[in-house]
């Protein structure tokens, strides 16, 4: 199952008037990151906490475990890097990271802190590297942007991009559970009775999906599952499965990883 998801706001920007994301997701995300850096705005600091403990986390579960990423020097790809909280710390302990972001607003801090730092601006599933430069390839939070087709053709260039022993980490803050189900669907009603979306002050973000619907175009991508981790809202882990417990839908939307190898 795959639904609709709605958001109002983040960091406290509301969305109204930025270009929804079926207008393109760069023209939303290139407006928004405009509009949160140009305002000053301070970031949560628990948003930033936040960051920070999933960056230590990626990389002691994966970056330090790949063939080729175990020592400095490994290289890491980011998809969807946002503001490049995390893969400023990569880079300060040796690893070799490129970004990729869809828009160029939001990294403008970033490079420049970073300006020997490779940075593709554009399509997650149209990375202009040659097949298997990456020993590691990261995708937070971005899944969501796509529908089912596109999804898994995100998951195929991650799969092209990867070296032979190399990892995927995917993570994200939509995996779909029962009470995301009716939330969803109850506000995609009151939105339709509206007439408009902007009408109820949210934006159509992208799409919620389960467990079961990342590891399938995975695996159809080439991608074998390895682990499933569930975190905290401040991304600390509270489960690690195997991949054969994703069949239940949890009662609450967990935040979720993937860790894949390739096949």
């Amino acid at each position: 199952m795959e639904i609709e998801s709605f958001e109002g706001e983040w960091h406290g920007i509301p969305f109204d008037g930025i270009p929804a994301v079926p207008d393109g997701a760069a023209a939303f995300y290139g407006a928004f990151y405009d509009r949160l850096l140009a305002g000053g705005i301070s970031l949560d600091p628990a948003w930033v906490r936040a960051r920070l403990n999933l960056a230590a986390w990626i990389e002691t579960a994966v970056l330090r475990s790949r063939a080729g990423a175990g020592a400095p020097g490994g290289t890491v790809l980011s998809l969807g890097a946002g503001l490049g909280t995390m893969e400023q710390v990569w880079l300060e302990h040796g690893y070799r990271v490129s970004v990729q972001e869809c828009q160029a607003s939001s990294l403008g801090p970033f490079r420049e802190a970073h300006p020997e730092a490779p940075v593709y601006i554009g399509d997650a599933r149209h990375v202009d590297a040659p097949p298997g430069t990456f020993d590691v390839v990261v995708l937070s939070a971005i899944e969501h942007v796509y529908d089912r087709r596109g999804y898994e053709e995100l998951l195929h260039e991650t799969a092209r991009l990867l070296a032979p022993g190399g990892a995927a980490v995917m993570i994200t803050v939509a995996n779909l559970s029962f009470g995301g189900i009716f939330r969803g669907l109850a506000k995609r009603a009151l939105i339709q009775a509206r007439g408009d979306v902007r009408a109820h002050r949210v934006v159509r973000l992208g799409w919620k999906r389960t467990t079961r619907e990342h590891l399938r175009p995975g695996l159809r991508a080439g991608l074998r599952p390895e682990t499933l981790v569930t975190f905290d809202d401040e991304f600390r882990v509270t489960e690690t499965l195997r991949p054969s417990a994703a069949g239940m839908l949890p009662l609450r939307p967990p935040k979720l990883a993937v860790i894949w190898s390739r096949v």
